[in-house]
């Protein structure tokens, strides 16, 4: 059993953490979309290559290379194997990229508050210099209810934001709409049809994430067949 040391609730055969366990990161530099952590481990200091982004890629990277190296697997070998490492389908996939325009779009699953923190922290890691705008559709009405104070907190990390209704997923709606979400951020900007995307000026040098479970990632790819024509 792999256990993360710094929470100290349970001791496994092996630990690894920030500040404790058998295996630490200590070090993280995002250099693009790839980044190098330094981490200590039982044969000392050793560095990760990892060709993904995200400090929550890097420690689930840290608790396979703790898990391997201690059942046995030679830990060069380990972290040798994360250079040709990818990501899932729609988990910050750069789906459209335009050099000359500096125009960029990501589609990414992201659908719980905690996730899409994760992902728009991430974003402004790999592209501090530019504009990033979210185009959320929050996933199930039930989510929505129990979520929306803290999707309504970390939304404001883009720069701009947009916010779609409510794919319900079989779900009922009771009275339940995103605008709620809009109401308490200001400057976010509620969109009622998908189809109403495809009508947004994407400029030059932004970073556009089409985040959420739904089907806004349909959207997202129409748009993207428009952009490569024009």
């Amino acid at each position: 059993v792999v256990t993360f040391a710094d929470e100290g609730k349970y001791k496994g055969h092996a630990t690894y953490g920030l500040y404790s366990g058998d295996f630490r990161m200590v070090e993280r530099k995002q250099e693009g979309f790839r980044q190098i952590v330094t981490i200590i481990t039982p044969w000392g200091e050793k560095e990760l290559f990892l060709p993904v982004p995200g400090y929550h890629n890097a420690l689930n990277a840290l608790a396979v290379v703790t898990l391997l190296s201690s059942i046995g697997y030679n830990i060069d070998d380990v972290l040798n194997s994360f250079h040709d490492f990818t990501l899932p389908g729609r988990r910050f996939n750069v789906s459209y990229d335009s050099p000359s325009r500096k125009l960029t779009i990501v589609d990414d699953y992201a659908h719980t508050a905690e996730e899409v923190e994760v992902l728009l922290k991430t974003a402004k890691e790999v592209y501090p210099d530019r504009k990033v705008v979210v185009i959320f559709q929050p996933h199930r009405y039930t989510r929505l209810k129990r979520e929306v104070e803290r999707f309504s907190k970390v939304l404001q990390l883009a720069d701009e934001i947009y916010v779609t209704e409510v794919y319900g997923a079989f779900e009922s709606k009771n009275g339940v709409s995103a605008r709620k979400i809009v109401e308490s951020i200001p400057r976010a900007i509620f969109v009622e049809q998908l189809d109403e995307l495809k009508n947004l000026k994407f400029e030059d040098g932004a970073v556009y994430m089409f985040v959420g479970a739904g089907d806004i990632y349909n959207v997202s790819q129409e748009i993207i067949k428009i952009l490569s024509v024009q």
